[in-house]
């Protein structure tokens, strides 16, 4: 699929997980690829909902999409993720539609003002919902300076600040570890 096709499978699929949460966005990978005029390799959607159960849930999305899902994490399970360090995340579950796609059921509702503050680093602070991708500050300040900082609560050592320097630094982006960000900018950035 191309960038075009990408986002207008990505529009009908929100416009279902709205039955589910309104507030439902697809954010960091996918939009952040987009702006940068590449295709996406998944989609990441953050939903929440009020399922008390894996079955509920996953009886919620089949429901609302036509998707099946499977459970790849689990908030106190026993499976790892690059996303396990999210602070407000209770589980991710995978489906396959037109592309690999990725549901991350947060424990609290609003995900769309929760998410993206939440990524682990700056060049990661993307959403895309009502045919936009949107460019947190945190964003465009990495976009202009090419310094990727990293949110207070994480370190080089976590799984997906580690896949993120793997992935950009062939392309001119840096890591300053003590480039940390609060709220929308930078305490500290330096050149490497």
């Amino acid at each position: 699929m191309n960038i075009k096709e990408q986002m207008q499978y990505a529009d009908s699929l929100l416009a279902k997980l709205e039955v589910v949460d309104p507030y439902v966005i697809l954010a960091g990978g996918a939009p952040r690829d987009w702006h940068m005029g590449k295709e996406a390799n998944d989609l990441d959607f953050y939903v929440y909902s009020h399922a008390m159960t894996v079955d509920t849930f996953t009886q919620q999305i089949f429901c609302a999409t036509g998707l099946s899902v499977v459970p790849t994490y689990e908030k106190n399970g026993h499976n790892r993720s690059v996303y396990a360090t999210m602070r407000d995340l209770r589980g991710i579950y995978e489906a396959h539609g037109d592309m690999p796609i990725n549901i991350i059921l947060m424990d609290k509702p609003g995900a769309l003002f929760t998410v993206v503050d939440q990524m682990s680093c700056s060049i990661c602070k993307y959403y895309y919902k009502k045919g936009k991708v949107v460019q947190s500050r945190q964003a465009k300040a990495t976009e202009i300076t090419k310094c990727i900082g990293i949110t207070e609560g994480y370190t080089m050592e976590d799984p997906h600040i580690k896949k993120m320097k793997e992935r950009f630094s062939g392309e001119g982006y840096y890591f300053a570890p003590e480039a940390r960000l609060e709220g929308a900018v930078y305490l500290k950035v330096t050149a490497p």
